[in-house]
């Protein structure tokens, strides 16, 4: 009789991999400290992602010790001249464990650590002691735990902490490994960032300090890097407290030099808190933090923003790009038009960054966002009148701008919350506007077909036509008979198809 297969605990993978790199470091009279991130993890009940190592031999030859082993069957790949990941092969879509092996800094592992960005990651265990951090592990995978921000730090027995991080993971706080650790590396800002969003980190006066001294050096990055960084941290629910930070320190200013007028960076970043709810747990009451309530309950809405792009992000990291640069410039100073009308804003709110280039699906998405259809469509929420939109003026928005309507409804809607506690000049907010998002919301992801119905005509039906229709003109025919179609105007295909003669008549 066939029985499911049960899937293997991932720390057993882990362990299967760390116990084949402890075999290949034998061979090089090596030794090895698990180091960094998995260690900050354990320690706060999170799983972890990757593990980092720090090696007392060469990394290359090592890996291929490692791959040399046959079993189990390991991947390497080159990082860089000091670096190499190895990993065991995995099911299609599934995570498998890697390991990054890293060259050590310094005479020791003392002087590495110290070489760090922040005091939570400089912490290293043995690799000899790593049965302490695979239990860790185990435990965290069976009981699914969750940081809290409440329970207490659990110290791994044989952790090396140099620089009191076990301290700072305790109180929360992120601090600088040294005064030089932001000055080493200016993108420690964007990490300090994303750790603050991540974790509810505060960041320590030193961390402040330094981060204001070397917020001016971040444009000096590769463009690449500087969108990765902000990638990530618009994955987390409580992305804009890491911009707060950004924006204390005035590296955000410095990224998005537009963002200068202190109202418009505040509505900016409430803009982005008010998408939290989007992807944190309303229906269980843990729903910290949101300004779009009525939102936050539609599944359907949680899950099209947790879905991933072709690039593997999720959708709603292509929302907060666009929350948060439709800011700097729709709401920039002397501006006589409409907010989010100015035809050249889009081109000139990162030109001062050519190197920005955001993969093609949220270079969309980013672009109907910060051009004038935000503006238009929170206009058509608002209603005439106080009347609601009907449902042929949303088939009309979904017609003009196809899904990404969802992504402008929301966001309508985010910049509306922002105003409560964030108001700008000549903006008000609009009561009820949520609820009317909501109710075209619904009915896209719960009756799709009666808001975006079948087109009646299609280019071959008018290619059969006996009196044919030149091709250049099929596409504006097809066209005006879809508008009529989604206004009423026409309900059956013999309807379209006289409407479409008609047009080529005339």
């Amino acid at each position: 009789m066939a029985t499911d297969r049960v899937p293997e605990p991932r720390s057993e993978r882990w362990r299967m991999l760390l116990d084949a790199l402890a075999t290949a470091l034998a061979t090089h009279g090596a030794q090895a400290w698990l180091v960094g991130g998995c260690l900050r993890n354990a320690l706060l009940g999170q799983p972890a992602g990757d593990i980092d190592l720090a090696v007392t031999c060469a990394p290359l030859p090592l890996a291929e010790a490692l791959h040399a082993l046959r079993k189990p069957a390991i991947w390497v790949a080159p990082l860089n001249r000091d670096s190499v990941r190895v990993g065991l092969f995995a099911a299609k879509g599934a995570k498998a464990p890697q390991l990054d092996l890293s060259l050590l800094r310094g005479a020791s592992i003392s002087n590495d650590l110290a070489q760090r960005d922040f005091t939570v990651n400089a912490l290293a265990l043995p690799l000899s002691a790593r049965e302490v951090l695979l239990a860790r592990m185990a435990e965290i995978e069976q009981h699914a735990q969750k940081i809290s921000g409440t329970e207490p730090i659990r110290r791994l027995p044989g952790l090396l902490d140099p620089l009191g991080g076990v301290n700072d993971l305790a109180q929360r706080t992120l601090t600088p490994a040294s005064d030089r650790a932001l000055h080493a590396d200016y993108g420690r800002i964007l990490r300090a960032a994303r750790l603050i969003a991540t974790y509810g980190f505060s960041a320590s006066p030193s961390l402040i300090a330094s981060a204001h001294a070397t917020a001016p050096k971040l444009i000096s990055l590769p463009g690449d890097r500087l969108r990765d960084e902000l990638n990530e941290l618009f994955t987390a629910a409580r992305a804009a407290d890491g911009l707060d930070f950004l924006a204390e320190t005035g590296a955000l200013t410095a990224l998005f030099p537009t963002l200068q007028r202190p109202a418009v960076v505040a509505h900016a970043i409430a803009s982005v808190r008010a998408t939290s709810g989007l992807q944190q747990d309303y229906s269980a009451g843990k729903l910290e933090i949101t300004g779009i309530e009525a939102l936050a309950t539609l599944d359907g809405l949680r899950t099209w923003y947790a879905a991933p792009l072709p690039d593997g992000l999720p959708r709603i990291v292509a929302l907060r790009w666009g929350l948060l640069l439709h800011a700097a410039y729709a709401h920039t100073a002397g501006s006589a038009e409409a907010p989010g009308t100015r035809s050249d804003a889009p081109s000139s709110v990162i030109a001062a960054h050519p190197g920005w280039r955001l993969a093609k699906a949220e270079q969309t998405i980013f672009w109907h966002l910060v051009s004038g259809a935000l503006h238009t469509i929170r206009m058509q929420l608002a209603g005439t009148h106080g009347e609601p939109v009907t449902e042929m003026q949303a088939a009309l928005l979904f017609h003009e701008h196809g899904e990404i309507t969802v992504d402008l409804l929301v966001a309508a809607v985010a910049c509306n919350a922002a105003l409560v506690t964030a108001p700008l000049d000549g903006e008000h907010y609009v009561a009820g506007l949520d609820a009317a998002a909501r109710s075209l919301l619904e009915l896209f992801f719960n009756d799709r077909e009666r808001l975006i119905p079948p087109p009646l005509l299609s280019g071959s039906d008018l290619a059969r036509e006996p009196d044919a229709i030149p091709g250049p003109a099929i596409g504006r025919v097809l066209h005006a008979v879809r508008l009529a179609q989604l206004r009423g105007d026409v309900a059956t295909r013999d309807e379209a198809l006289a409407l479409a003669r008609r047009l080529t008549a005339s």
